[in-house]
């Protein structure tokens, strides 16, 4: 099994480093990327996610599948919150990210199956979305084969 890990932008990583260098012993960075902020309000959250497809075809190339997802505010998309991960011929791809403060809903598409979910933002969540698609590949007028390609995305902060 191949596995991808798809983490974020390197820049920010360094400046977070660099700072994290320039703080006095006495300081720590927090604990979790959940902490309660001093007014009660909880902050942005860290989540993982992983794409895992399974393709049952004999031979030859076949198609990818994708997923796509996003957090929500009341309905409405989070600016700067969509992602997308595909596979094939890789396995799982995994991945990570930061849930804003304010969602309070995501909604995820594999293949053409899409779902929404709401919660409360003080507390985790976590998701599951599955899609299925079949295909027939003719490589010869008389040599058909009818494939099935299947994706699941996992979801959790």
């Amino acid at each position: 099994m191949k596995v991808i890990l798809i983490t974020g932008s390197v820049l920010v990583g360094i400046a977070f480093l660099a700072g994290c260098s320039e703080r006095s012993p006495m300081t720590a960075p927090l604990a979790g990327a959940a902490a309660l902020a001093p007014d009660g309000l909880i902050g942005d959250r860290s989540y993982t996610w992983s794409f895992t497809c399974q393709i049952n075809h004999p031979r030859g190339p076949a198609p990818a599948i994708s997923a796509s997802w996003q957090w929500n505010q009341n309905g409405v998309e989070i600016a700067g919150t969509g992602l997308s991960a595909s596979c094939f011929p890789v396995e799982t791809v995994i991945g990570s990210g930061v849930r804003p403060a304010n969602a309070n809903g995501f909604t995820a598409c594999v293949a053409l199956a899409c779902q929404s979910w709401t919660f409360d933002p003080s507390q985790p969540f976590s998701a599951q979305q599955k899609g299925t698609f079949t295909r027939t590949i003719c490589e010869l007028p008389n040599s058909c084969v009818k494939l099935k390609v299947s994706g699941t995305l996992d979801v959790a902060s």
